[in-house]
């Protein structure tokens, strides 16, 4: 899981207000209600300490959000963070928390939503039928009109017939090599991990042969959805979601096993346990941090005002002239530290790496550069 959005937070010296909010907008009175329950969450974080300043800053940006015409329909959640009067991160969840948490730090509370959360997974879908297709990316949608008549073979007999049947099919593998071309080019724009082709079976099929490798080999056919009007999309949004879930378990999958092939190596290409991988974490050496959220460290570590400087114990980063603040959470010194210092996150569970069953020494693992460090070591 690339943590690169959350740079600039892991980046920014605390004290933190972390928010996670049930921002769900599926009645006419919602905006009310995401108030209220903000308001709850406000007084614990007044109790906990933190400055007027920030809670105003997050008084603002939830109503701002509530009552914007964008704001997502139906049920999601809302993390926000906010520092020294500032809101430094406002992400909408796609899921409403399982238990609404305000919490005052040293470091951001970002578990929750990183293992809620699936992968930046981006994903293009497109809608074909034999006169074009409708690709969706994101917020985007596109309409590709790459008919060429005749379309539609005719009944009937002889040699002008079968010349006619032969100009529809030429005109179907045409339309359906320039659809091809244009959904390449949006899978390329987009930089997309998965592409689901939906609509008329005929016409996605070949729409697939005619995608060159790189959009073939992420392509996804799906018995559903339609161009015509009264397609159910509620079906096809069903079965995208269905499609990326099993992308992302295959890819946590494959993290996993590359955890164990490397760990099982036993040449220093990877470690685990808290301090060796704290240890990693300063000098920004850590590629990639696996974490078993059920089987995770309960001591405290201690951090600096850089991202990278994380520790067992206060002396570590006194002794680089680093005044430490803590104890903190260990989970949240741990996600901060890798997030500013250039680290992907790979969540694990039941106490082993997936699948492969290696089993995380404190519940924590880290795969190494192998190369220069992403960033500076932390002084």
């Amino acid at each position: 899981m690339d943590l690169h959005w959350l740079r600039d937070v892991a980046q920014t010296e605390g004290p933190f207000a972390s928010v996670y909010l049930d921002s769900s907008h599926n009645t006419e009175d919602a905006p009310k209600r995401i108030e209220l329950r903000w308001r709850a969450l406000r007084a614990a974080l007044a109790e906990q300490g933190a400055d007027l300043e920030t809670l105003a800053a997050i008084d603002d940006a939830i109503g701002v959000a509530a009552a914007a015409v964008d704001h997502p329909p139906g049920q999601v959640g809302q993390l926000l963070v906010a520092a020294h009067g500032s809101v430094v991160l406002n992400e909408f969840l796609p899921v409403p928390p399982d238990q609404e948490r305000a919490r005052w730090s040293p470091a951001p509370d970002l578990l929750p939503a990183l293992t809620h959360m699936p992968e930046q997974l981006t994903t293009v879908v497109a809608v074909v039928d034999a006169t074009g297709a409708d690709v969706y990316a994101g917020q985007h949608a596109e309409h590709l009109d790459t008919a060429r008549y005749p379309m539609h073979k005719v009944r009937g007999g002889g040699w002008s017939h079968r010349k006619m049947q032969h100009r529809v099919e030429e005109n179907e593998r045409a339309s359906a090599s320039e659809t091809a071309r244009a959904i390449e080019d949006i899978v390329a724009a987009n930089g997309a991990d998965l592409l689901v082709l939906a609509g008329e079976t005929q016409s996605r099929s070949r729409v697939r042969r005619a995608l060159r490798k790189r959009a073939q080999g992420i392509a996804e056919e799906v018995e559903a959805g339609g161009r015509a009007p009264g397609s159910d999309g509620a079906e096809l949004d069903r079965e995208v979601a269905r499609l990326v879930d099993a992308r992302v378990s295959a890819i946590r999958r494959a993290e996993a096993e590359r955890y164990a092939e490397i760990a099982g190596r036993g040449d220093g290409s990877s470690v685990d346990g808290v301090a060796p991988v704290t240890e990693a974490l300063r000098a920004a050496q850590v590629e990639a941090l696996y974490l078993d959220a059920e089987q995770a460290p309960t001591e405290p570590l201690w951090i600096g005002p850089q991202a990278g400087q994380v520790a067992t114990e206060p002396e570590q980063l006194a002794g680089l002239g680093v005044r430490p603040a803590g104890p903190v959470d260990p989970v949240d010194a741990l996600l901060r530290a890798a997030a500013g210092t250039g680290a992907s996150f790979h969540p694990v569970g039941g106490g082993r790496t997936g699948l492969v069953g290696r089993t995380l020494t404190d519940g924590v693992g880290a795969i190494l550069r192998s190369g220069p460090p992403g960033g500076q070591p932390s002084t």
